[in-house]
This record gives structure tokens, sequence and C-alpha cells, in this order.
């Protein structure tokens, strides 16, 4: 787990004319968890000088700029976390720390400028992933130490406990993952330490089923992120960055065409750092 931190660069996109546009540089770290919100970007945690991290950082957005902001540190240092925002808090869940897997789960009091320990989780996973779909929130995949995660859960908010929701079509790690449509879709990653997936799976919760409506990435990716953004005047799901089989950087991002049902690949100025 140990990891020499690389600078970190933070860029815009234009997606329209594929220009990235630096608007900063900051004290960088490995494998972090990255929150995107529509007004900020928050960093959490990771590995720096062989030290995890509990520091929160937000980049808030404010007239194409960035305004740096150190956030309450959390409770416990961890590094290859998982963390979204649910229901507008920030949520934080399993990841590695001294010599340990986590189950642990922290959600963050703006208010009061405070972390909360909540429930711990079924199994501990690091380089999983915690997704909130509608007013549900879920965590997939990950390594426990022993092995690839086929459980995944989903947190009872009511009783602050987490129950086995059921199995994964193919227990993974280090993948991305997004809300799209009636779907939970989660893509790329690795699944036995020395390969690279462009699989993709989507979990429908309402029908509690497995399916492939999206086909497979045109590369496999994993370490790399989703969003749900607008391309050609439709709103569809993009992969930017992360690594190949051999831990290079990827230097192109891809999105789902759905008037051909494939993914489309376009690459980017290579540069610029495709770790995401």
């Amino acid at each position: 787990m140990d990891a020499i931190a690389p600078p970190l660069s933070i860029y815009s996109w234009n997606l329209e004319s594929n220009v990235w546009t630096k608007l900063l540089d900051a004290a960088g770290s490995c494998h972090s968890a990255v929150v995107i919100h529509p007004e900020k970007v928050v960093i959490l945690g990771g590995i720096r000088d062989n030290a995890c991290l509990d520091t929160v950082t937000t980049f808030i957005l404010k007239q194409s700029a960035l305004e740096t902001q150190l956030d309450v540190p959390m409770k416990i240092a961890r590094t290859r976390t998982a963390a979204t925002f649910f229901k507008n808090i920030l949520t934080v869940v399993g990841g590695w720390a001294k010599h340990k897997y986590l189950t642990s789960m922290e959600i963050y009091d703006d208010k009061n400028r405070v972390w909360y320990a909540c429930a711990e989780m079924n199994k501990p996973r690091a380089n999983a992933q915690l997704i909130a779909f509608e007013d549900t929130l879920y965590v997939f995949g990950g390594y426990s130490g022993r092995e690839y995660e086929a459980e995944f859960e989903r947190y009872d908010e009511a009783a602050n406990k987490w129950i086995v929701e059921g199995k994964m079509a193919e227990p993974t790690a280090g993948f991305a993952a997004c809300a799209f449509d009636e779907y939970i879709v989660l893509a790329g990653g690795w699944n036995n330490g020395n390969n690279t997936l462009n699989t993709i799976w989507a979990y429908a919760p309402k029908r509690k089923l497995w399916c492939k409506p999206f086909g497979s990435l045109e590369k496999p990716r994993k370490s790399f992120s989703m969003i749900v953004t607008e391309i050609n005047g439709e709103e569809t799901m993009c992969a930017i960055g992360g690594y190949s089989d051999s831990w290079a950087p990827q230097s192109s991002y891809e999105y789902y065409d759905k008037t051909q049902g494939k993914w489309v690949v376009v690459n980017v100025d290579p540069q610029i750092p495709k770790q995401t």
C-alpha cells in the first residue's frame, strides 16, 4: 500500500471543444476518494509518504476558478476508500488503514463541522464504489484482503444498518460507477490483481435485476471516473481516464452513443495526466 504521491493538478474540460484548461496545482496524494458535486470537488483521504491521510479538501468552483477549502479531517485516516453525497451529506465507507481493511462508515455534519461514525458494513472493502440511487445508498464490490467481494449492501437509514442486498454479477474492485436511467452502472476495474476489465454490468434496483444493456467499454480501464453529462445534445455516460493493464495512464475518454448502441473513444492531449 506504500506510495509516493505525484503533484495534484486540476483541469476543467470543455466537452464541445475537447479542450482541457489547468485551474490549479496542489499537494498530491495517491488512492484518494474523489466526489464530484455540481459546484465543487471533494478529495478525501489517500496516502502520502507512506502514511494514510484523514484530510478532506474541497475545491469550490467560482467564476471559472477554484477556491481551496480545508475541511474537518475524517475520524479515521484511510486510503482506497469510497465516498459520495447521500441526500447532500458527504459520506465515506471502507478503505484501508494501519494494515487493516475497513468496514467503518462516517458522515459529515456540515452545519456543526463534525464527522460522525455510523453503521459498520458487513464486509471490509477497499477500492469499492458507494452509490446513491434515488433515496437509497449502496456499496458494491471491493477487495477485503482475502477476496474480491461478490456481495453488495444497502444502507437502512432508519435502522442505521447495512443489509446484504444480493450478489454482483461479477466480483470486481477498482471499477467506476454511476446512476443512469433506471440503473446503477458498474464498469471496468479488475478481479484478479493482474487484469483490467472493459465489462459493464447494470443493476436495476426496482427490479433487483443484473443485465448488460450498454455493451462493453472500447478500452479496458481501472481506477477511472464515470460521469453522466450531455454530449451532442443527449444525456449519456462518459468514462474518463484511468489506467490500462500496465498501469499506464489512459489518454482518452469514451462516451455511450445511444443511437449506435456503442461506446465512442475520443483521444485527448497526452500531456495531461488522466488518472482520475
